[in-house]
Formats: structure tokens, sequence, C-alpha cells
């Protein structure tokens, strides 16, 4: 999606003005569907070196329209957004017998993460225990025939979800058998819960302006009987409306 060449040379005389504010939201909502189905795509996150700046290459754009379309869609930077993808692959890992083997650094690193230090960090952003503890918690729920429902990328597929129902809304229809991730996302939630419906409504109403929106909140909570609290900012949207509630 390259930038035409009078838009650039605007944008390059636009002087104080944020560059978000000039990228219509329909493109930055089509740009951001096309940045998480690459990265899904190509597995980009278990590449430790892979940047924004590499990323506008590979789909045709730049770091600074990438920048802008994931925080207008989901209130946060690209790199949040691979961080949450990477917990999500280390999550899978963990589950799969396959890679019982593997310790609990050596997921990390593999899934992405640069460092030891790295991932226990950014681990502990969304997740209330050590990789170790929650490790042995989804192995006591395999034991169990259970399956543990924390999905630290979750905020990506409601984000996901918003956009392509405001493009549909401005009658510029994704097409899902085009878009895995898109498809993938849609069939995961068939059966979506009434609040859920609520979240994305508001979320494509906020779409619909040039700023940028309240993050959507990545914390999982320590106890799942509070999952349905709202766990983001108290502060207003910019739609007016009030911030939605975590999944």
């Amino acid at each position: 999606m390259n930038a035409p060449h009078d838009e650039t040379a605007a944008n390059a005389r636009g002087g104080k003005r944020d560059y978000r504010q000039r990228i219509r939201p329909e493109r930055k909502a089509r740009l951001f569907l096309d940045i998480v189905e690459h990265i899904t795509a190509t597995v980009a996150t278990r590449d430790t070196k892979y940047t924004a700046i590499q990323l506008a290459k590979d789909i045709d754009s730049n770091n600074r329209y990438i920048a802008a379309a994931i925080s207008h869609c989901t209130g946060h930077s690209y790199s949040h957004l691979m961080t949450a993808l990477r917990l999500r692959d280390v999550v899978s890992v963990m589950r799969d017998e396959c890679y019982d083997d593997l310790s609990v650094e050596e997921i990390g690193l593999f899934c992405g993460f640069a460092s030891r230090q790295s991932f226990y960090e950014n681990f502990r952003l969304f997740f209330p225990s050590s990789p170790r503890a929650y490790r042995l918690n989804l192995r006591l729920a395999r034991h169990r025939g259970k399956r543990a429902a924390e999905d630290p990328a979750a905020f990506i597929d409601l984000a996901v979800m918003a956009a392509a129902h405001f493009l549909r809304l401005r009658n510029e229809r994704p097409d899902p058998t085009a878009m895995p991730y898109l498809r993938s996302v849609m069939g995961r939630n068939l059966n979506i819960p009434s609040r859920k419906i609520k979240q994305v409504a508001q979320l494509t109403a906020t779409l619909a302006t040039t700023g940028c929106m309240a993050p959507l909140s990545t914390k999982l909570p320590t106890d799942r009987r509070r999952a349905r609290k709202s766990s983001l900012p108290e502060a207003e949207s910019i739609s007016g409306q009030p911030a939605p509630t975590q999944i």
C-alpha cells in the first residue's frame, strides 16, 4: 500500500500537524488488516529482528503509516502488537505436548523474544503469573481435560473484527477468503456473546474518527471470575462512548 507521492509531499509540508490525522480512517482500518494478515501468515513474530521498517517494505507501505494504523485500531504500538502475538504463540507452544522437552526459556526464544529477560518482563505485563507457573497450570489443566481460556492477543481479534465491520459499513468490504486471519477470527467468534457485539460496535464507531482510541486492555485478570469487569482506562473513547470492557 504505497502512499501517493503528492500525499507524501503534503505530509512533509504539514509542519506540526500529527501525521496520524492525515490518513483516512478507512485506509488505516484496511492497513491494519493487512498488517495482521502479513505478520500471522509469515510467522514474522519468530524473527527477533523483524521491525516496523521491514514490515513496511514487505507490505509496500511506510513505518509511520503502520504506526498510525495500529494505534488507531488498537490504541497500542507496533511493539505491543508483536509482543501480544508472540505471547499467543508462547501459550500455543506450551499447550502442545510436542514441545514438552523445551524449557520455558527456550520456548520464549523460539517464539521470537530476544532474551530470557525480555521474555519474562513482557510475560508479566500480560499475565498475573510467571511463565513457569503458567506452564504448570496449563499442564494441570491438560491432565484434567480442561483448556485454559487466556489469550494475550484477544484484543487484536476484537480490533480486527471492528476494522472489518467498519470497512463494510463504508462499502469497502474485505474479502475473508483472501484474508485467512480475518476468516479464522470470524470463525472463532460465530457464537459471539452480546457484550462482545457491543464492544465491536463501540470500536467501529471509534474507528470513524481520525484520532487515536483508548488502548485496548491486554492485562489478563488474576481471577477468571473477574474477567467480565472492565480493566480499561476509565476515560471515554474518542467517539464519546464509554470505553468497552475487556473480553
